[in-house]
């Protein structure tokens, strides 16, 4: 579809008691529009840092207007209570997917997919970045620690 975007996030717990959390959003041909990093202080949570990146990438791309998107992780649980969202329980898990489920709300077109963890190496290296280059937001250009990864992903 012409106009969609395509947005991947990541997190990385590498920092013991802080998350690292990454996110690009593209456009049609697979140039960035925006590309994210935050540090965030969390427990050793694989799955919350995962779906948080997940709301932070969804709440960047209402905040920037895009209005069709696809949204791709590696997580294909998370994809799953996204897609539905909700979660069996009222955890605070339970209460960020459905967070994440009333932002898509402002969206014409929101889909969750998953995608493979080496599909979604530039979030990756996003999320690794944000120990070091915490809370920063670029605007169509690319960081240089993540542009040797950004080229080779859009050149495959």
């Amino acid at each position: 579809m012409l106009g969609l975007f395509k947005a991947n996030s990541d997190a990385n717990l590498q920092s013991v008691g802080w998350w690292g959390l990454g996110s690009v959003i593209r456009n049609d041909p697979g140039l960035v529009m925006a590309i994210a990093t935050w540090r965030i202080k969390g427990a050793n949570d694989v799955m919350m840092a995962e779906v948080f990146a997940l709301l932070l990438t969804v709440r960047i791309a209402r905040d920037f207007g895009f209005r069709h998107m696809v949204f791709e992780v590696d997580n294909d649980k998370m994809v799953r209570m996204a897609q539905k969202n909700k979660i069996d329980n009222i955890s605070y898990l339970g209460k960020v997917i459905y967070e994440i489920g009333a932002l898509k709300s402002s969206s014409d077109t929101c889909h969750f997919r998953y995608i493979s963890w080496n599909c979604n190496e530039v979030a990756h290296t996003m999320a690794q970045l944000a120990h070091s280059s915490t809370n920063k937001v670029w605007i169509e250009e690319v960081p240089l620690e993540v542009q040797e990864v950004y080229y080779h992903d859009i050149l495959i």
